[in-house]
C-alpha cells in the first residue's frame, strides 16, 4: 500500500511568523557564518610555488618577534607583571613604536586589548598611568588601542564564538590580546585533546580575520628540582607550547633581589631568538631594559649593541658608534663591527646613508648626527 505524505511548506515567510527576525540572524545566518569556511584549498606544483612572487606582508613586531597573522603567548607566575608587559606591548603596536626600545613595529596597528582579570576601576587606573608615561616618549596610540572588560566571554561555547565574531567584524582589529587564557575557556588545561580544541579555535579565529593573536597565561606552580626553562614553565599541556609563533616568558632576575628586575626570555618559531634581556617594571608600570645588564668582557650581544646606542642619545655615525661600542665592551674594531652588523640584519638598529655619510639609529627616533664620516 503507498502512503503519501503531505510535507508542510516551511519558506522563510513561514519561519518569521513563527519565529523572530532576531532568532533567524541569530540561529540561521550567525551560525552560518561562524561555521562557513573560508577560501578554498590551493594545490600548488612545488617547482611553480618557489617562483611566485608573495605578497609582502609587514611583520607586527620586527625580527621575528611577532609576525604578521602570528600567535605568540606572555607568561609568567602570579604576580610578575605579565599584564602589564601585555598593554605595553599593545600601545608600542597601536602607536607603530618600538617595542621596548628594541624591535621595531613597522606601522601603528589596530588592537583590541580583551581582559578578564581585574576589575574596571583598577584596569583604568593601570591604564592612566601607563598612557601617560608612553605618551611622555612620544608613544601615542591614538584610537588605535580599545579594550573590552569583564565580557563573561566563553570562547569554547557556540553563544561566545558568535560574540567574538559579531566584535571582530564590527571593530576589525589587526591584533587581538587575549588576558588570560583560563578565563575564555574551562576545558582541563593538563589534558591535550581539549588544549588542541582550544587551540584550534584560535587558530580558526586567526585565519578567518587575518589577526595576529597574544594570549597571556599562567606558569604552573614552582617545583623543587624543576628543571624546565621559558617557556616550558607554562601551565598546562604541552600542546599550548608547541602552538605559537613566540613565546614571551618573564621570571626573576635575581630570587632575593627586587621583583621588578626581570628576565624576559624569546622563544621564536620563525626567526633567531633575541637573546634574554633584563627589564625593569618602573613606577609609571612601564617595562624598560636595563641598560646595565650582566656584561661579560670581550662578547659583544645585539641587546649590547642597542644600548650602547641609547646611551649614545639613540642616534650615532658610523666610527663615533664602533668606537662606543669598543670602549664599552673593551673588544675589537672587527668584533664590534660585527656585531652592529649582526643587529642591523636583524633589524634591532637602523642604518641610514646620505651621501657618504653613515648613522646609525634607535627605530623611530630623530638621528642627530655626531660627525661625518666616508
Amino acid at each position: 500500500m503507498q502512503v503519501s505524505v503531505t510535507v508542510p511548506k516551511i519558506g522563510l515567510d513561514d519561519y518569521l511568523v513563527s519565529h523572530s527576525p532576531e532568532a533567524f540572524r541569530e540561529e540561521v545566518i550567525d551560525r552560518a557564518l561562524i561555521w562557513t569556511p573560508r577560501g578554498n584549498i590551493r594545490v600548488e606544483n612545488a617547482s611553480e610555488f618557489v617562483n611566485r612572487s608573495l605578497p609582502h606582508q609587514d611583520s607586527i613586531i620586527g625580527s621575528g618577534v611577532l609576525p604578521a597573522f602570528g600567535t605568540a603567548f606572555i607568561s609568567s607566575y602570579s604576580k610578575m607583571g605579565k599584564s602589564i608587559y601585555a598593554t605595553n606591548m599593545g600601545i608600542a603596536i597601536a602607536a607603530g613604536k618600538p617595542f621596548l626600545n628594541q624591535f621595531d613595529v613597522p606601522r601603528p596597528r589596530q588592537v583590541l586589548y580583551l581582559q578578564e582579570e581585574i576589575g574596571e576601576r583598577s584596569m583604568q587606573d593601570r591604564l592612566r598611568k601607563q598612557l601617560t608615561y608612553a605618551k611622555s616618549l612620544g608613544i601615542d596610540p591614538g584610537n588605535n588601542f580599545e579594550l573590552v572588560n569583564k565580557s563573561g566571554i566563553r570562547l569554547m561555547t557556540d553563544e561566545g564564538l558568535k560574540t567574538v565574531t559579531r566584535l571582530f567584524r564590527a571593530r576589525r582589529p589587526e591584533v587581538v590580546i587575549w588576558d588570560c587564557l583560563y578565563r575564555f575557556q574551562s576545558l582541563n588545561e593538563n589534558k591535550a585533546e581539549e588544549m588542541q580544541q582550544v587551540c584550534d579555535r584560535f587558530e580558526y579565529l586567526g585565519r578567518t580575520f587575518q589577526i595576529a593573536q597574544v594570549i597571556v597565561h599562567h606558569h604552573g606552580q614552582p617545583a623543587e628540582n624543576d628543571s624546565r626553562q621559558g617557556f616550558q614553565l607554562m601551565r598546562g599541556s604541552s600542546v599550548l607550547t608547541a602552538f605559537a609563533d613566540s613565546y614571551f616568558t618573564l621570571t626573576r632576575y635575581r630570587k632575593e633581589g627586587d621583583p621588578r628586575y626581570q628576565k624576559l626570555n624569546f622563544e621564536l618559531r620563525n626567526a633567531e631568538s633575541p637573546e634574554d634581556l633584563i627589564v625593569f617594571r618602573n613606577p609609571d608600570l612601564w617595562y624598560e631594559v636595563v641598560k646595565e645588564a650582566d656584561r661579560v668582557k670581550g662578547k659583544v650581544t645585539m641587546t649590547s649593541v642597542v644600548s650602547t646606542l641609547m646611551q649614545m642619545g639613540g642616534s650615532a655615525g658610523r666610527q663615533e658608534f664602533i668606537q662606543g661600542v669598543m670602549d664599552t665592551y673593551q673588544v675589537s674594531d672587527r668584533t664590534a663591527v660585527k656585531a652592529i652588523e649582526e643587529a642591523c640584519d636583524l633589524n634591532r638598529i637602523e642604518r641610514k646613508k646620505t651621501g657618504k655619510t653613515v648613522c646609525f639609529s634607535i627605530h623611530g627616533m630623530n638621528e642627530t648626527m655626531s660627525e661625518s664620516e666616508k
